[in-house]
């Protein structure tokens, strides 16, 4: 199952949603409806609670996706092409695809979040105090709650720490008085992990000294926050060692490819026993995308059921498989693996969707393995010339290429 929930698209920008968070929000739409809305207004049908609670979650999911929008169009202001985004509480700004070209760009970029959170408090404020005395009740309630939210997660995301927008503003500023992004990044990263840790301190603290549960959700969200500031700072890094290298570069071109109606167990005979891969592209007779059979599916099937079982029947839907075009920066490519747990592989096509390439966890793992070669030989003092050696030690390569 993909770890996210596809929503659509808006403004040509993939939006999706992280499980855990739409876990957080059905909770929320249940406790609004039993132990909320019913206390606030009793004496109403149970119907007109749940319509309010539902009512209320999709109007916060929409206040998280007007946060990550205004950080997208203030990315593609600033040049920085973005093609996703994932809705949650702590939204990574590096799920919007493209690097930021300066600490400028990066300060405009992570500012709008929290900006656009505030204006949305101020619109929910207004429409509380105007429905409070037009039609007091539930309607004035939700808009009071969704104030309270939006300003709540303005002021959240202003704390200096990764992941938290924050963060991303500390990042610039050290970036822009340094020179150095990745310093920037581990200052932010540094200060996001003392956040979690002493959230995490204090949620033990008042788990033992009290019996409510306020300890335990302190101590879960520094659990989280510091996950999320280690996984930032690991992937931020990885990035920037790879800036340069596209898609094409470390790519494995003309991939063994098949189609959706091959029989399987003739396909294991003919071709897996022949050329093992972990990953074959399906494809139709135009050469394009229809498919991705992987050795764990072909080997879940039962022996007995693999001469009646097609490769389109056991595939990962076209629509599912993580492409990518040719000329993708990598650095982008693998923060969108990164989102897709468990999706290590992608597929580069054309601009008709014809396979050309595939990615496999060894293509990025030699891509790594050459990234941090340059970045260790770039660190070597100039040695001093030895008889029988040449004075002088070739340059690096400007662009890192595959074995």
């Amino acid at each position: 199952m993909p770890s996210q929930l596809h929503l659509g698209k808006v403004a040509g920008i993939d939006v999706r949603m992280r499980w855990p968070s739409v876990a957080v929000l059905a909770v929320l739409g249940v406790v609004l409806a039993i132990g909320g809305f019913s206390h606030t207004h009793p004496g109403r049908p149970l119907a007109a609670y749940l319509l309010a609670a539902a009512g209320t979650v999709l109007l916060i999911a929409g206040s998280l996706l007007g946060h990550e929008l205004a950080h997208a169009g203030a990315a593609r202001a600033q040049g920085v092409g973005v093609q996703q985004i994932s809705l949650g509480v702590f939204g990574r700004l590096a799920e919007l695809r493209g690097v930021a070209a300066s600490p400028r760009t990066y300060l405009l970029t992570a500012v709008a979040g929290p900006a656009a959170s505030l204006a949305l408090a101020g619109v929910f404020a207004a429409g509380a105090v105007l429905l409070g005395t037009a039609v007091p009740g539930l309607p004035a309630t939700i808009a009071g709650y969704l104030a309270a939210i939006n300003l709540a997660l303005a002021v959240i995301h202003l704390i200096p720490a990764a992941p938290l927008d924050g963060g991303r503003i500390l990042q610039a500023l050290v970036w822009r008085v340094s020179g150095d992004p990745i310093k920037a990044i581990r200052v932010a990263c540094r200060a996001g992990r003392g956040l979690g840790i002493t959230m995490m301190a204090l949620g033990c603290t008042v788990a033992v000294a009290g019996t409510s549960l306020d300890g335990l959700w302190l101590l879960l969200a520094g659990l989280f926050l510091t996950e999320a500031a280690v996984a930032e700072q690991t992937v931020a890094e990885a990035s920037h060692r790879l800036t340069g290298m596209t898609a094409a570069d470390v790519m494995t071109a003309d991939p063994v490819t098949a189609v959706p109606s091959a029989w399987l167990a003739a396909f294991i005979e003919n071709t897996v026993l022949q050329r093992p891969f972990s990953t074959y592209p399906l494809v139709d007779l135009d050469g394009r995308l229809a498919g991705l059979v992987t050795l764990n599916r072909i080997r879940a099937v039962p022996a007995d059921q693999r001469w009646w079982t097609r490769l389109g029947d056991i595939a990962v839907a076209p629509q599912d498989v993580v492409t990518a075009a040719p000329d993708e920066p990598l650095a982008d490519l693998i923060i969108r693996l990164d989102d897709r747990a468990g999706e290590n592989r992608a597929v580069v096509v054309n601009e008709r969707r014809q396979v050309i390439g595939i990615i496999s966890p060894t293509d990025l793992a030699r891509a790594k393995i050459l990234a941090d070669l340059h970045t260790d030989t770039s660190r070597v003092p100039d040695q001093p010339s030895r008889p029988g050696h040449d004075d002088h030690l070739p340059a690096a390569p400007d662009r890192l290429m595959p074995a």
